[in-house]
């Protein structure tokens, strides 16, 4: 804030003890005292030329001698202990003020009648700051005003005078190096300067043009060069090049190379928005898929819907989307509301063991999605091949990879089945069923998510809890929620990674709230006095976005069961807790128990295996190993290999062993190697043993009926 040099409370202390007199040299007439100021805070300023003033008192020519209001020595006869001006009987004239306590308004005494003068109550020091020029004017005006901010600034007031921002203070910055005795010689004269500027906030020059250009004009003077004040300015002013910056008076003062160089960061940012506007317009990305000619996936299928599910409940939020009609609609407002929408999204869904992992050597690709703790982790499926998608949306807008890349996922609920297996779970024929169904569903929603991890941390948001309700909505009867999760899942990757381009602020901004337009631009290059081996400034580093800045936050993770490590399942673990696709080259060898162990050991492998048997007759082709992604040929040999030496061959007796072998081709082929001793019973009850160490089914008894 300015204000009139005549109207500075701040510099008239009741309590200080020394005037200063600010005139034209060669005045014969004594003004009244222009500031009354605590002669310690000049002592602890350093400043000899004032500090020599305080202790050798040297009136000015024709002026009358200045004597302490407390002295007593000089004074050799009541004529000369007098007071040194006269009071106007009628109050204070319009344009003096009244540097007494007692009210009394003072004039300059007259100079005919008194040659010495005692000061007021409480003044032990006269300070007198001459122009030291002859002529009067506007360079005298300038001066006085200068002496006045310089006093400001020694005794911390909050408020300057002057015409503009930038004048001001380089008006000081060229006194205090043009008069060293101003300053302690152990006092930077830039750093006396900019720390006043910080501590009072002269570089707040938000939404103003005109603070802005001024005060990046003072910044790259010669001789200052403030590092941290010409990034605020250039920030604020790149935001405000197409708000009238350059209508501004002080924009004439910011050198020809800075103009320039504010263009371009304003028209590079100006297109980093305007390519954000076309992806949010429609929230179209759709780019992200790859072109195909196979019908729509269920995972496609999920991330249309969700699209235009978000464009509804962007209408809804602000009765339009877009919200105007402008050229640029994506104002810094719109971005900042986006942005703590979909950061809570990403907090509420992302898997914090999924990382993207480039440290192995791969064929096709060098990043894959991983666990961090060691975890099985399927990030791609046929239908879907996630990691790919991912990854090119990145390249082809050369975006760096998000580290935490896959969500969390709810188990998988296939609808329909190509295996032929009894113990899949039967579509539901009743209402019934169908509810209970779709209440496992979208309870299977909510628990895979991090609302328990993130607890008091959880950033609420409108957006999160529609999408909820969204969520355990959208065709849950239909779809599988582990499919659907992740197809929604690659329209929020697509919206962070737009976001992360447009709302991250320069780091070294003091002041970004309240902020009408955008303060991201590129600082490369943009410190006119450093070399071209100086390091890049910091700017709006894509990095430094939530995505990246958030795990550093996180506690340590603590493993968890993850669904889905391989092609999911219907009944889930099996009896010896083996995953059915887990790899099975680790399967022991067929084990039977004592036909008289108690009832209560019975396994849950073995009830499945007496039921499975039971169903199929012992009849049952075995075309579908493999089909799950889980059983190999290599996997296959190995069962072979423990089966045949777990049916024994009696070759030295003569008696005949049923050898009925799994081929390569999935087929079931069988003969007896000993002859016509070979039971047909004893064929049927190894491959009914063989097709359930096939199906998973490894710690049962067998029936005695076998």
């Amino acid at each position: 804030m300015f204000t009139d040099i005549v109207q500075s409370p701040e510099l008239w202390d009741e309590d200080g003890d020394t005037f200063v007199y600010v005139y034209m040299r060669g005045s014969r007439t004594k003004p009244p005292p222009s500031f009354r100021l605590n002669s310690r805070v000049i002592e602890k300023s350093g400043s000899k030329i004032f500090i020599d003033q305080l202790y050798k008192t040297t009136e000015p020519e024709g002026w009358p001698r200045f004597c302490p209001h407390d002295a007593t020595a000089g004074i050799s006869s009541p004529e000369d202990a007098i007071e040194p001006y006269e009071t106007y009987p009628n109050g204070f004239p319009s344009g003096m003020r009244t540097p007494m306590s007692d009210g009394g308004a003072l004039r300059p005494l007259d100079m005919s009648k008194r040659f010495t003068t005692r000061a007021p109550r409480g003044i032990q020091h006269e300070i007198y700051v001459p122009w030291p020029g002859a002529e009067s004017g506007i360079p005298s005006t300038i001066w006085h005003i200068t002496t006045r901010n310089y006093f400001a600034v020694l005794y911390d007031a909050s408020s300057l005078v002057g015409t503009t921002l930038q004048e001001t203070f380089s008006k000081l910055f060229e006194r205090v190096s043009n008069y060293p005795d101003y300053l302690s010689p152990n006092i930077t004269k830039v750093a006396w300067i900019t720390d006043y500027i910080m501590r009072h906030k002269f570089d707040d020059v938000r939404n103003n043009p005109s603070y802005a250009a001024s005060l990046l004009a003072f910044s790259e003077t010669p001789g200052v060069q403030w590092r941290e004040g010409y990034i605020e300015a250039f920030v604020h002013c790149a935001g405000m090049v197409n708000m009238g910056l350059q209508t501004t008076p002080e924009w004439r003062n910011v050198t020809p190379h800075t103009q320039l160089f504010l263009k371009n960061a304003g028209l590079e940012m100006e297109e980093r928005i305007h390519e954000a506007q076309e992806f949010l317009l429609s929230f179209d990305f759709n780019e992200m898929w790859p072109t195909t000619s196979a019908p729509p996936s269920t995972a496609r299928g999920c991330f249309d819907r969700f699209r235009k599910w978000l464009c509804k409940y962007y209408e809804n939020a602000f009765l339009h989307w877009p919200p105007t009609n402008d050229h640029t609609w994506l104002t810094r407002d719109m971005v900042m509301r986006l942005r703590n929408d979909f950061h809570g999204l990403y907090d509420y869904l992302v898997d914090r063991d999924a990382i993207f992992d480039g440290s192995q050597y791969r064929a096709r690709q060098k990043w894959a999605i991983v666990s961090s703790s060691g975890q099985a982790l399927r990030a791609d499926t046929n239908d879907l091949p996630l990691t790919e998608i991912l990854l090119g949306f990145d390249d082809r807008h050369e975006f760096p990879h998000i580290p935490y890349p896959y969500p969390v996922v709810p188990p998988s609920t296939p609808i329909t089945h190509k295996t032929k297996s009894a113990f899949m779970l039967k579509k539901p024929t009743t209402l019934h069923d169908a509810t209970i169904q779709s209440r496992r569903k979208a309870l299977s929603y909510a628990e895979a998510s991090n609302v328990y991890t993130l607890r008091d941390q959880y950033m609420h948001t409108d957006l999160v809890t529609n999408f909820i309700h969204f969520e355990q909505s959208d065709l849950i009867d239909t779809i599988d929620p582990f499919e659907a999760r992740r197809g929604r899942w690659i329209m929020i990757y697509g919206v962070l990674q737009v976001l992360a381009t447009i709302s991250v602020d320069n780091p070294n901004l003091r002041f970004t709230e309240d902020v009408q337009y955008h303060l991201c631009p590129q600082m490369k290059g943009v410190l006119p006095w450093s070399g071209r081996s100086a390091p890049t400034e910091a700017g709006s580093e894509h990095t430094r976005s939530h995505c990246w800045t958030v795990p550093a936050t996180w506690g340590a993770a603590v493993p968890k069961a993850r669904a889905n490590a391989h092609k999911p399942i219907i009944w889930g673990q099996f009896g010896d807790g083996r995953s059915r696709g887990e790899s099975t080259e680790h399967i022991p060898q067929l084990k039977i128990r004592d036909r008289h162990s108690s009832t209560n050991s019975t396994s849950i492998g073995r009830q499945r295996a007496e039921e499975w048997v039971a169903t199929n007759g012992g009849t049952a082709a075995v075309t579908d190993i493999g089909s799950d992604g889980g059983t190999t040929l290599d996997t296959m040999d190995s069962m072979r290999e423990g089966l045949e030496s777990s049916v024994g061959n009696n070759t030295g007796s003569g008696s005949g062993t049923a050898a009925t072998m799994v081929t390569r081709d999935g087929t079931i082929s069988g003969e007896n190697s000993g002859g016509s001793r070979g039971s047909p019973d004893e064929g049927a009850q190894a491959a009914r043993r063989r097709r359930a160490l096939i199906h998973g089914f490894t710690d049962f008894q067998v029936p005695s009926e076998w």
